[in-house]
């Protein structure tokens, strides 16, 4: 009865046939005149690894060798501030063997680099520096085997120091009893304030001989501003003094320095002194005494050159001794002679004459620059020739 529901349901009749017979034979049974098959369940075990292929193996077959890693060291990219060391891990980003080393870097040209024990570098840019900077890197694999190099670039964020300032005074010449305006200029426009202190000194102009009228003080460039002007009157006397100077000292600059500490005020006398030269007559033989003469006595010494010259008496014929140099005359004096020889001779000559030309003049201008000498002859005529 199982097995006819098994089989009309559709069932697994292996769930109800016994399991001990494998295929039993069919036969009469009993006496009740039926034919019967008997059906067993035949139960086999299942071998997993059933159907698969073990292959041999030979040594003397060659092994596989176990292939390298990729080896790969990419650019690194970092930033720092201007003076600040940065340490830099370049092997982060690279494909490389754990336990790669880095074993060399280049230097960079605005600062430095050493390797670290843990296999980063540390990057130092030079003071003041700001920019970028680059370097390279070399790393390898443990084994040795496989190696690569880098590109490093540091960003080192800034902007240029302001350019450096100057000041610097000039120099001028007033004629006396004239203002003195000297100009002081800063090299360029500055964002903030700049000062210098300035101070008169006396030079060969004085403040006691009232020459010029002293001052000191503080001069400020406003922001933007890169010229100013100092003052000084310079006093006129009846004084014959020629050129005179006194000085104008810069110092204690704030925001700049000083290029040119010194401005030099010149005073002209408005009363210049002139210089003269006498003609002279004298007989052959004679000494010629020239007189130059100074207008005026001055406070310093005043120089002229002077020098002979041929005209009718000349050196080459024995008429005169020449003779030139640089007359001085010392403060306080206005005349000074000069000295030429002339010379006799047996033979009966017209007057004759030379020159002494004047040049060059310090302290003093030349009025008139030549003086004539003029040579009488000394030979006394011959007698008459007797009646």
């Amino acid at each position: 009865d199982a097995l006819l529901t098994a089989l009309e349901g559709d069932g697994d009749i292996g769930d109800v046939l016994e399991a001990t017979a494998a295929g039993a034979g069919g036969g009469a049974g009993g006496n009740s005149g039926h034919s019967f098959i008997r059906l067993g369940r035949i139960v086999e075990g299942t071998d997993e690894f059933g159907g698969l292929f073990a292959p041999s193996f030979s040594p003397d077959e060659a092994p596989v060798e176990e292939a390298l890693l990729p080896v790969d060291a990419i650019d690194d990219v970092e930033t720092t501030e201007q003076g600040e060391p940065v340490v830099i891990d370049v092997l982060d980003n690279d494909i490389f063997v754990e336990g790669s080393i880095v074993t060399s870097v280049t230097q960079p040209s605005n600062g430095t680099v050493v390797i670290n024990p843990d296999n980063t570098v540390t990057y130092t840019p030079n003071p003041g520096f700001f920019g970028e900077d680059t370097f390279t890197y070399t790393a390898i694999s443990p084994t040795g085997e496989a190696s690569d190099t880098a590109n490093v670039t540091v960003t080192i964020p800034g902007s240029p120091p302001p350019p450096e300032l100057f000041i610097s005074i000039d120099d001028v010449t007033v004629v006396e009893g004239d203002t003195a305006t000297l100009t002081v200029t800063l090299s360029g426009a500055s964002d903030t304030p700049v000062t210098v202190q300035f101070d008169s000194l006396d030079d060969t102009a004085t403040v006691e001989g009232g020459d010029y009228d002293p001052d000191t003080g503080t001069i400020t460039f406003a922001p933007g501003t890169t010229e100013v002007t100092i003052s000084f009157a310079t006093n006129e006397d009846d004084l014959q003094e020629g050129t005179e100077q006194f000085l104008v000292n810069l110092s204690n600059a704030s925001g700049a320095t000083i290029a040119d500490g010194q401005g030099v005020v010149t005073i002209v006398d408005d009363f210049t002194p002139f210089i003269t030269i006498n003609d002279v007559v004298v007989t052959e033989g004679e000494t010629a005494e020239v007189t130059l003469t100074l207008s005026a006595a001055v406070g310093e010494p005043v120089t002229v050159q002077f020098a002979s010259a041929d005209d009718t008496a000349t050196v080459l014929g024995g008429d005169y001794d020449p003779n030139s140099g640089t007359i001085t005359f010392p403060a306080g004096t206005t005349e000074v002679t000069v000295l030429f020889g002339t010379n006799t001779d047996d033979i009966e000559e017209v007057t004759e004459q030379f020159f002494v030309n004047l040049s060059n003049a310090t302290n003093a201008t030349i009025a008139d620059p030549q003086g004539i000498v003029q040579i009488v002859d000394g030979t006394e005529p011959p007698p008459p020739p007797p009646p």
